[in-house]
């Protein structure tokens, strides 16, 4: 079955000491890729231009649902200061299903 979502592949070689390169898989949550496409179904929808975007790039995880987003979650947070690149990150420590409990630390979808 082909998939609806697209996955996007980043890597940081300067961090990976003695192995080279490598890279930390993310992808959309289903959820929020759902909601995406009920957006982009609106027929005034228009989607911008990479320079006219409020946020240079985005980071929207749980830091234990993978060994390299705990690595990636420490990436962010030192190269932050680093930047004038403007980012939004919502990182949670840890993953629970209902992503819109109050409960949890992860971004609602509906403050997407």
């Amino acid at each position: 079955k082909k998939r609806s979502h697209d996955v996007r592949n980043y890597y940081a070689a300067n961090r990976i000491e003695g192995k080279g390169k490598g890279y930390l898989p993310l992808g959309p949550r289903k959820d929020s890729w759902n909601i995406f496409e009920k957006i982009k179904s609106d027929p005034n929808f228009t989607m911008k231009p990479s320079s006219q975007r409020q946020f240079a790039f985005n980071a929207v995880f749980s830091k234990d649902t993978n060994e390299g987003r705990a690595i990636l979650a420490n990436i962010i947070e030192e190269e932050r200061t680093e930047t004038s690149l403007p980012i939004f990150t919502s990182i949670a420590d840890k993953w629970t299903r209902d992503v819109n409990s109050p409960r949890t630390a992860q971004l609602p979808t509906y403050k997407y």
